[in-house]
């Protein structure tokens, strides 16, 4: 599977941090991300993530991907500049029965000039 783009921008992905451990028993639903800026918009759904607990922190990253028939509604129109710019506004859905505080959740974009941003989500 290949990364989803936008303008040429490779969305590497979403890194969630929790402070404390999520047991095998406790579920984490992760669902879309959301980008915004003005009346541009782009959506992405969570197809796959990964644990790691280590530190007293679980880390969970995910692969993302463009799912143009449930989201239909949306017109995918944010540029590479957009997501250069300080007034994004960025919602990711997270959800579940786990008793670990988020400590930050992280937006991975790489440039075409090979730069990489983590955006706060």
């Amino acid at each position: 599977m290949s990364n989803p783009r936008i303008n040429g921008v490779e969305i590497l992905g979403v890194t969630i941090v929790l402070y404390g451990e999520i047991e095998p028993t406790e579920t984490v639903d992760l669902g879309a991300l959301t980008i915004k800026r003005g009346n541009r918009e782009y959506i992405l759904d969570v197809v796959q993530s990964y644990r790691n607990f280590e530190g007293g922190f679980t880390t969970i990253k995910t692969d993302l991907e463009k799912d143009e028939e449930t989201f239909a509604e949306c017109p995918y129109d944010i540029t590479a500049s957009d997501l250069m710019s300080n007034d994004l506004n960025i919602d990711f859905f997270i959800d579940g029965d786990f008793s670990a505080n988020i400590e930050h959740i992280t937006l991975f974009v790489k440039f075409p000039n090979g730069m990489t941003k983590a955006i706060d989500v």
